[in-house]
């Protein structure tokens, strides 16, 4: 074998080996240029290995783990992480991305966020949800989408161009990253809404609701049935609980009340103080009350009289409070039109 010969072999091998140790790493960091390469057909171009797209641009083209703890597995997240981010870390160009990988992973690659995050095609962040609660349907600021992130507990919906679901809405999450696909790619808007534990969805921070909390799966009712039943499974985490089964893993929670809350089914009419007059206070609907929440050691009698006139105990009343829900039965043609609560 000339030397020649011997010279290119070793520059292969050398080569090889380089895009060996290449293919054996995933995501970030990604390579200073991957922005303009993704612009250009990169992420989906069979002109190169699946291999060499993953060490270069892994986290950019989606190709990578795609949830925070697969990404930082083997790292252990120092216990000053959450004052260094605040002082500026996890974005100061004088560590390395690996760096910060092997002292704060979770801390500086998972997107502090309330609800959920949107990245556009480079892999930068959109749209956080943040504290900032969402009122409904909300436009999406870029043109194209790569990915969200949504969090445990929550749902996000991205909409296409005739405002249905885009491919595969609604997106729960499970603090991990989604790539997407088809129409979820150009979704021109979206919401993002909390489970929350009396069986609604609100936006996130709170503020108006926005969906119901629903069941996604239709078989959640004989679950419940099986023993143990699903929602007091200890084999399934909160999240996939909620996940499957929102509205009937819901517990209510009782409100903070002064003195009584009056619901009719699970809308609250009246959340009162104590009362003074004597004749009592009105409850301005002809709607059955449904239930009542009295604050412990306050007394709840609602009257089937209208306001003015005598009081009637009716629905179980004197109602003595322990501040839980209690179910109300109130035999027709009676209704309670008046209460007295007091402490």
């Amino acid at each position: 074998m000339s030397i020649l010969q011997t010279m290119s072999s070793s520059c292969l091998l050398i080569i090889a080996a380089v895009i060996a140790a290449a293919n054996a790493q995933c995501g970030p960091p990604d390579d200073a240029r991957c922005t303009s390469w993704v612009q250009g057909g990169f992420c989906t171009s069979n002109f190169y290995t699946l291999d060499y797209r993953k060490a270069t641009c892994g986290s950019v083209c989606n190709l990578c783990p795609t949830t925070p703890a697969a990404a930082c597995a083997g790292t252990t997240e120092n216990a000053n992480c959450g004052n260094w981010k605040t002082n500026g870390y996890c974005a100061n160009p004088g560590y390395t991305d690996a760096q910060k990988r092997n002292t704060c992973c979770r801390a500086c690659f998972t997107p502090a966020t309330a609800c959920g995050a949107i990245y556009d095609n480079a892999g930068a962040i959109t749209v956080n949800t943040g504290s900032t609660a969402l009122s409904g349907m909300m436009p999406m600021p870029v043109p194209t989408i790569s990915k969200i992130f949504v969090k445990s507990g929550c749902t996000m919906k991205l909409y296409n161009m005739m405002l249905t679901p885009a491919n595969g809405s609604p997106f729960r999450g499970g603090d991990n990253f989604t790539p997407l696909v088809g129409d979820a790619t150009t979704a021109i808007a979206y919401d993002c809404g909390l489970c929350n534990t009396d069986g609604t969805q609100t936006a996130a921070g709170g503020g108006s609701i926005v969906p119901p909390c629903t069941d996604a799966n239709p078989s959640c009712a004989t679950w419940q049935t099986q023993t143990p039943p699903f929602c007091a499974n200890p084999s399934y985490s909160e999240a996939m609980k909620k996940q499957y089964c929102c509205k009937t893993c819901s517990t209510p929670v009782p409100p903070t009340t002064a003195c009584a809350a009056i619901y009719d089914a699970t809308t609250p009419l009246i959340n009162s103080a104590p009362t003074t007059d004597p004749l009592g206070v009105a409850i301005s609907t002809l709607d059955p009350v449904n239930k009542v929440v009295v604050k412990t050691g306050c007394t709840l009698i609602l009257s089937s009289n209208p306001q003015g006139g005598s009081i009637t105990p009716t629905g179980g009343s004197p109602i003595v409070g322990d501040g839980n829900f209690k179910t109300i039965t109130i035999a027709s043609p009676d209704i309670a039109m008046a209460f007295t609560c007091t402490c």
